[in-house]
């Protein structure tokens, strides 16, 4: 019999996730968010800083999200006033008293870039950042629709991150659940540091024939893939998963699409239909996608055949890295860390012997 489990892989894996969109914080908005099981509160501050807190006050136990207000650099609870500075979490006002108390709450490092805040999660709570999640040059092209609000697409769904993004490395199922003309040929695939990538090409059926399609997937940690997809449109995508609790997770896709011939920020014609295509395929419950995962058994030992072995065997590898023990050495403090590009080179210059070969 088939070893299996649904436990390990439903464990939460040290990496940057998706919070929530830059355009749905402005100065002065307070949130209320849940990830990894707990209760946390998101505001932008004054100075335009970004800050999540764990979100429960630690006088009465209020929760900061609902009716908090932003005061400066702090968040302001709606019970009694007390003030909770973002920074670091300590208690910066107590209404009535000239002190502070010696009382703060746990803080979340966050990332805002491309019109995505992140937060990072520690597997074990004391794990810095040694990589930052990566920008990509779409993001600022004025030839791309804007992402924020109509290339956004969300919802929950009942299943980890890895149900889904495994597909990432699973080329043949391009064919059998998408539709493509035959299974895609992969031009390279494998693991460097916290990134796995794969780049295929194939045909999709058109109404005028098969067009030939490219995908670069680039999956960063357990939680975000960046996808550049080349034949039909223009078109960049992030898909993120952030887990709610180990039985729930939410599901974003942020989607840029290219203009064609239109100056407008609200997408028309053929770049809507794409959006509308990607969503589709990945969140809408009666898709083939959302049927299988909502009711996936993971298969700890799967039975890899032929390629499967040096892309999803090789994806299941990296993937543990996240979950169980974290590579030796120091990581560098978030300070000190750079950008990276999410497609680090351009397709011209694309050559597998620059990566860790599979």
């Amino acid at each position: 019999m088939t070893a299996s489990s649904t436990v390990s892989v439903r464990a939460y894996g040290t990496g940057w996730y998706h919070a929530l969109y830059s355009g749905e914080l402005p100065v002065g908005v307070v949130k209320p968010l849940r990830y990894f099981g707990r209760d946390i509160v998101a505001f932008r501050a004054e100075s335009g800083k970004v800050y999540l807190l764990d979100a429960h006050c630690q006088h009465m136990g209020a929760h900061l999200g609902y009716g908090g207000a932003v005061n400066g650099d702090n968040i302001v609870c709606p019970y009694h006033n007390w003030q909770w500075r973002g920074s670091d979490g300590a208690n910066a006002a107590v209404p009535g008293l000239d002190r502070c108390i010696k009382k703060s709450l746990g803080t979340w490092r966050t990332h805002e870039s491309d019109g995505i805040i992140y937060l990072w999660f520690s597997r074990t709570g004391d794990e810095e950042p040694s990589w930052l999640p990566p920008t990509f040059d779409e993001s600022a092209d004025p030839s791309y629709y804007p992402l924020y609000p109509h290339g956004v697409k969300r919802t929950t769904v009942n299943f980890p991150p890895q149900f889904a993004f495994e597909n990432v490395a699973d080329i043949s199922h391009m064919r059998t659940v998408h539709g493509w003309v035959d299974i895609p040929v992969v031009n390279a695939a494998g693991a460097a540091g916290p990134m796995f990538f794969t780049d295929f090409t194939g045909a999709v059926p058109t109404r005028r024939g098969p067009a030939t399609v490219r995908i670069e997937n680039f999956q960063w940690g357990l939680g975000l893939v960046y996808s550049r997809i080349h034949g039909l449109h223009p078109t960049v995508q992030v898909s993120s998963i952030t887990p709610i609790d180990q039985d729930s997770s939410i599901y974003a896709l942020s989607i840029y699409v290219g203009r064609v011939d239109d100056d407008g920020d609200e997408p028309k014609g053929r770049a809507k239909a794409v959006i509308e295509e990607q969503a589709r395929q990945a969140l809408n419950v009666e898709s083939l996608d959302r049927q299988i995962w909502d009711h996936q058994m993971y298969v700890e030992n799967a039975p890899l055949v032929g390629d499967e072995r040096a892309t999803i065997g090789v994806f299941r590898r990296w993937s543990r890295q996240f979950r169980e023990d974290v590579a030796s050495g120091p990581s560098a403090p978030v300070a000190e860390l750079k950008v990276g590009r999410a497609f680090p080179l351009p397709l011209s210059e694309f050559r597998m012997e620059e990566y860790v070969a599979i």
